[in-house]
């Protein structure tokens, strides 16, 4: 997931997703993992209890943070595990550059 934001804007987007358990019943307990000293992150619920194979169960994360520097860029994941398996979804929080206005592809 990528987020895009004014230099002099603080960072606040929110990311609706599912995850579908392809295995047997489990729990899976979500965690961020790298550099959080600038940004604030919330996952809800963080905990998915699944009770069957290809079960899906829907969450939002919720990224925060101070004012974008110019060349501040930050990365982190959200890592969903059951203790044996892991789900990694990343995360990049850059700059929008005055081009991304015009691209097609964003």
């Amino acid at each position: 997931m990528a987020v895009r934001v004014e230099v002099g804007v603080a960072v606040s987007e929110s990311f609706p997703r599912t995850l579908t358990n392809v295995g047997a019943s489990s729990t899976y307990v979500a965690s961020i993992e790298g550099d959080t000293s600038k940004l604030r992150f919330k996952v809800d619920p963080n905990t998915l209890r699944f009770t069957k194979r290809n079960q899906k169960m829907n969450f939002v994360v919720t990224v925060k943070g101070s004012k974008m520097k110019p060349s501040t860029i930050n990365s982190a994941s959200l890592v969903w595990t059951d203790g044996v398996h892991k789900v990694r979804q990343h995360f990049t929080i850059h700059k929008k550059e005055p081009e991304d206005e015009f691209r097609s592809d964003c």
